[in-house]
């Protein structure tokens, strides 16, 4: 769920950081005196104009990665709920054994897929740059780098 994310934070995160590189080094160019001042003025706008849009995508995605996290928990509690209440139903006898091993894995199945998910989600939340992303092989979990 949080992959839908991860590309366009990290392309927002690549752009800002782009754009304040690009400002950076203009500004050593103009303390050398190699960029004329009417060239320093049009290309500090230009790249000055490209910060406000990444830093608002970056807030905006971050907000609906809080709004999916907060899902994600909820979500959780209630599967939790779900899985205590199909062992009782089973120690009563109301469930058969087999149907009860069916759900019961089942839900211990959706029950790491959200916790996967939240993991991500909280990855992606402190993320301060586009490093910070890992994005890994294809077909390959997203949240974690390789342990050396």
């Amino acid at each position: 769920m949080a992959s839908k994310y991860l590309k366009s934070l990290k392309l927002a995160y690549t752009t800002l950081e782009a754009n304040q590189s690009y400002l950076a080094n203009l500004e050593k160019l103009k303390a050398e005196g190699s960029v004329p001042d009417d060239q320093y003025e049009a290309m500090k706008d230009e790249y000055g104009r490209k910060l406000p849009p990444a830093e608002s995508e970056i807030k905006a995605i971050k907000n609906r990665l809080e709004r999916e996290l907060d899902s994600a928990k909820k979500e959780l509690v209630a599967v939790k709920k779900d899985l205590d209440t199909l062992s009782t139903r089973n120690k009563v006898g109301e469930i058969p054994l087999e149907k009860f091993k069916s759900m019961d894995s089942k839900l211990r199945r959706q029950i790491e897929q959200i916790e996967n998910s939240m993991i991500e989600y909280e990855m992606l939340l402190k993320a301060n740059c586009a490093a910070d992303i890992w994005q890994g092989p294809p077909g390959k979990s997203s949240y974690s780098a390789p342990r050396i």
